[in-house]
């Protein structure tokens, strides 16, 4: 999801934020489905904000940083 502001939103080519979902897309396991939305927002500037579930816990990256903050 892509929030900005409306000078923002006219100052960003539809390609790039285009080009930011498909990447998304291809970083995900095949056949997942991402939504895409672009919202006008108050705040200046463009935020994304992205959610992505069903992954598996990684487990030897978290025994891993637990181990080395001890």
């Amino acid at each position: 999801m892509a929030i900005c502001d409306e000078k923002t939103l006219d100052n960003i080519p539809q390609e790039y934020l285009d080009n930011a979902f498909n990447q998304l897309n291809r970083t995900l396991k095949t056949n997942s489905t991402v939504h895409q939305g672009v919202y006008k927002g108050v705040k200046e500037g463009l935020s994304i904000f992205t959610a992505i579930g069903g992954i598996a816990t990684p487990t030897d990256k978290l025994d891993a940083l637990l181990k080395a903050s001890q």
